[in-house]
């Protein structure tokens, strides 16, 4: 199973591998796009995947709103049991990360090495 969406400023990519759900986010995460991604990040809840991991690699820019949406997904997902990770990304979108205080709450990917 695979889809592909563009909303706005926003490319959203997902896949079922296995026993994880992989969310692919392109482009900026922000307030103008955060209802699309939402939604994208509940298909994935409702898959039944054991683990979600979200993969940040492809955003240029995140915000608050974006921030938020990560942090209620990774609540929703341990309450109901599944593993939720995040592969943060690049380093201006890491960086927002540890200023919201986010970085603390959140499972991430080990660093990838290419």
């Amino acid at each position: 199973m695979f889809s592909e969406s563009t909303f706005q400023l926003l490319r959203l990519r997902s896949e079922l591998r296995g026993d994880t759900y992989v969310v692919e986010a392109h482009g900026e995460l922000d307030l103008s796009t955060c209802d699309a991604f939402v939604r994208e990040l509940r298909g994935a809840g409702a898959s039944g995947a054991k683990e979600i991991l979200l993969d940040l690699n492809g955003l240029e820019f995140i915000d608050c709103a974006g921030v938020d949406a990560i942090v209620r997904m990774d609540e929703r997902s341990r309450k109901r049991g599944r593993r939720f990770v995040v592969d943060p990304g690049p380093l201006q979108v890491r960086r927002v990360f540890w200023l919201t205080g986010a970085a603390s709450r959140l499972s991430f990917a080990p660093k990838r090495r290419g």
